[in-house]
């Protein structure tokens, strides 16, 4: 199912979790005990040119590991919330935080501890591989799984519905002529 453009124009804060939407839901773990994770640069090119374009980016996980702190610290992004057993109060204290309303957020999730935050945003999305029970609660559906350009297609949607693509993409294209 795909929603209207509208929807996607409204979004003024993407929030997404961590684990099986940006990184592929392995969890690696080293023989001294560190975790392991691995991020979509697609991805991360998608945060930035959001954040570029002044519409901001959250990361809210129930899991801690210091290299979604690194790899978000790299990318710009402000708002970063790890070790969120229930996301709902920190989802309601960002919006409050940034002065916006639920119905100008996206939210993209793959698993039941995602959907309290889901049932609540303006744009509910489900990565491709996401559990079924999240996915009847979407009104969008990425055709990328978690980690593998999810965050980056939706990134995509928001531009063009903002009309900010066209200029995102001419600011690469012609950088060299300048």
């Amino acid at each position: 199912m795909h929603p209207s453009e509208d929807l996607f124009a409204k979004i003024k804060l993407l929030i997404a979790d961590v684990d099986g939407v940006m990184t592929s839901g392995d969890i690696c773990i080293t023989d001294e005990g560190k975790e392991i994770k691995t991020f979509n640069v697609q991805d991360g090119f998608g945060i930035r040119l959001l954040l570029v374009n002044k519409i901001d980016f959250a990361v809210i996980t129930s899991r801690s590991c210091q290299a979604v702190d690194l790899r978000m610290k790299y990318l710009g992004v402000k708002h970063v919330f790890q070790g969120a057993k229930d996301k709902l109060p920190v989802f309601k204290s960002l919006l409050n935080d940034l002065k916006i309303e639920a119905h100008e957020v996206a939210y993209i999730g793959d698993d039941w501890p995602d959907l309290p935050v889901l049932c609540q945003v303006g744009l509910p999305i489900a990565v491709a591989n996401a559990v079924p029970e999240v996915k009847a609660r979407a009104l969008y559906t990425t055709d990328c799984v978690g980690g593998a350009g999810a965050v980056r297609e939706v990134v995509m949607h928001i531009l063009r519905a903002k009309n900010l693509y066209e200029s995102a993409l001419a600011n690469f294209i012609y950088s060299k002529e300048k």
